[in-house]
């Protein structure tokens, strides 16, 4: 990741070290870089890209942590990595709601306006 994306804005609050998430939306799809400051949590951060990066927003959102469980990765963090594990997550997540909410509103203006059509071109 570029150091010109590390700033405070991509900055994941929550986690010990320092762990930035530049997210893009495309044609759908949450796309991100993403690095850290710790080895240990560049090999978490390189997971959770390989899990969530390229998914479509709505995959993001539904998304949950069992994989973790199911591999057994729990039980080898700490729980302050559990915890920045899981913020790295909720970012995710936040940051979806905000890439998605102009197309989400446009979504509804767009059932309204065909709404309104549908009652006048009826009546007509």
């Amino acid at each position: 990741m570029p150091q010109v994306l590390k700033t405070e804005e991509n900055l994941v609050k929550g986690c010990q070290s320092s762990v930035w998430f530049d997210i893009r939306c495309e044609n759908g799809k949450i796309n991100f870089d993403a690095d850290s400051d710790s080895l240990i949590v560049k090999g978490i951060v390189a997971i959770v890209d390989y899990l969530y990066n390229g998914q479509s927003a709505e995959d993001v959102l539904k998304a949950d942590l069992s994989i973790f469980e199911e591999l057994g990765l729990w039980q080898h963090l700490s729980s302050q990595r559990g915890n920045g594990l899981m913020a790295m997550l909720a970012h995710l997540k936040k940051s979806r709601n905000g890439l998605l909410k102009p197309v989400a509103h446009w979504a509804e203006n767009r059932r309204n306006i065909k709404s309104v059509y549908n009652i006048n071109h009826e009546s007509k």
